[in-house]
């Protein structure tokens, strides 16, 4: 609940846990209890290629297995206990990318998949069910709102039905009770402030009603946990926020906390009842490699 995050003055209590190399535009996954962050862009924005595991338990990161090449801005997602990574971005190797990668934990591998329907560079991904969801992105002046479905089991792409909003890059695909859930991000135009809900059942979108606020956001970081969805922070068209979000399903409510620390283009997941933020970039540019954990319930 809520009222659990909140300690003194009514702000969310964070408490701080052990660093990682510092990054931003990367994302984070959960995996049997464990944190994994792959790539991103380091202090001198020159895209990583490294896969870090936190372990809560002992408070502690592990470097695990070099695998894809070095890239920022990848959509990931977990399909049946491994991480699937697909697109981004990285200058040195052409640009925009379109390689898909699969990492197995058991035995600390990583396996090439071939490549998904188009290169794309800050599109969202999220895995459920067998399937391996990538949504909208960036690429050569193109913007894409496309959804797609990887099937792992056939090594097989599935268009799906196209987000009816504007197309966009820097937003989040995140599950919750079998949906997936897209918040703003960025388009041609500029910050967005919409939100929408796929039905995979129906395979159709519904559009849903965003924070009261009216602040267009992108570049923030999500996660799912007790059927809710928690966003914090970003960015619009002022500055860095430092809100924490959270949207109930059941009631279509949105609750809003303010937060002491301002980030955005960073990661979080969620572990046991608790959200892990980390990374990303500070107000003033510098690029973080804090890690935070934030109870739940």
């Amino acid at each position: 609940m809520l009222e659990a995050l909140l300690g003194v003055g009514g702000q969310p209590v964070w408490g701080k846990k052990a660093s990682l190399t510092p990054r931003q535009s990367t994302d984070a996954v959960t995996i049997n209890g464990k944190l994994y962050v792959f790539g991103g862009a380091g202090v001198s924005a020159v895209p990583l290629g490294d896969l870090n595991c936190y372990t809560p338990e002992t408070d502690t990161w592990e470097l695990k297995a070099p695998g894809p090449p070095a890239r920022k801005d990848a959509a990931m997602g977990v399909v049946d206990g491994k991480l699937y990574i697909h697109g981004g971005y990285n200058a040195s190797l052409g640009g925009v990318l379109s390689d898909v990668w699969c990492y197995d934990p058991a035995d600390d591998t990583w396996a090439a998949k071939g490549n998904g329907p188009s290169p794309r560079t800050g599109a969202a991904g999220v895995g459920i069910e067998g399937h391996f969801f990538v949504l909208a992105g960036y690429a050569n002046n193109n913007w894409d709102k496309t959804l797609w479905a990887y099937r792992v089991s056939t090594n097989q792409w599935i268009q799906l039905t196209s987000l009816p909003g504007v197309a966009r890059q820097m937003h989040s695909l995140v599950e919750v009770g079998g949906k997936l859930y897209c918040y703003s991000g960025f388009a041609a135009t500029g910050g967005l402030n919409d939100f929408w809900c796929y039905d995979r059942t129906s395979n159709r979108w519904t559009q849903l009603v965003p924070h009261a606020s009216g602040t267009s956001r992108y570049l923030y970081a999500a996660s799912a946990l007790g059927g809710k969805l928690y966003i914090h922070g970003g960015w619009d068209t002022v500055g860095a926020l430092n809100e924490l979000l959270c949207y109930d399903p059941l009631t279509a409510a949105w609750t809003k906390l303010k937060t002491a620390h301002v980030l955005y283009d960073h990661f979080a997941a969620t572990i046991n009842n608790k959200l892990y933020v980390g990374g990303g970039a500070r107000p003033n540019a510098s690029v973080s490699g804090d890690l935070w954990e934030i109870p739940l319930a």
